[in-house]
């Protein structure tokens, strides 16, 4: 009896860490995928907020901010919504919005200047020549916006979240992401959104 005993907590020592690292990680990456799933939304709001706003950057920001927001509260009241936009605001030294498309390269070849702004046309895209420029692009092809951005999500669970960073860390050279995200024990979640310009892309 007492063998078995003895057999029986060697075995529970053995696989007790075992299983309390899959349920620590199970929680972790169930954290990551509703921060995902956040992320995807905060894109499609800056996405949207540039094409309405002329690709404006600030405008994008502004609405990642408040797109992330949901990260950071469960409940709907007023001072609840306002808490929490303020600490998506602060996140942004762990986040980035940057605009994909239309490229440079995209503006050179299109962009005139209308009433001294210099832009990319967004009327009559139907009627407009479909030939790319010298871009790769045509001018339909430069008025879809293209959002991507990057959040450095913390990972609170313990001793998962250093095995994930560490794990990702050793595959990732992005000088953004080695120098401010991971020391911080965040994980950097990338997201893009695409949507249709609904007003010219100013420069």
């Amino acid at each position: 009896m007492r063998r078995r005993a003895g057999q029986a907590m060697a075995e529970f020592i053995i696989v007790w860490p075992t299983i309390l690292l899959l349920l620590l990680g199970s929680l972790q990456f169930g954290l990551i995928y509703w921060a995902r799933a956040t992320l995807n939304l905060a894109s499609f709001e800056a996405a949207r907020a540039g094409a309405l706003d002329h690709g404006r950057s600030t405008a994008m920001t502004e609405a990642f901010k408040r797109g992330l927001a949901p990260l950071f509260t469960q409940d709907d009241t007023y001072q609840a919504v306002t808490t929490a936009y303020n600490k998506a605001a602060a996140e942004m030294t762990y986040a980035k919005v940057e605009m994909v498309s239309p490229t440079p390269a995209a503006v050179t070849d299109y962009a005139v200047i209308i009433n001294g702004q210099r832009q990319i046309p967004n009327d009559n895209l139907t009627y407009r020549p479909s030939a790319p420029g010298a871009s790769g692009m045509s001018i339909q092809d430069a008025n879809l916006l293209k959002v991507k951005t990057t959040y450095g999500y913390k990972l609170w669970v313990p001793l998962v979240n250093k095995i994930i960073i560490e794990i990702v860390k050793a595959t990732d050279s992005n000088a953004f992401h080695l120098g401010t995200l991971y020391p911080d024990q965040r994980l950097p979640i990338v997201s893009y959104a695409t949507v249709r310009m609904q007003t010219p892309l100013y420069q």
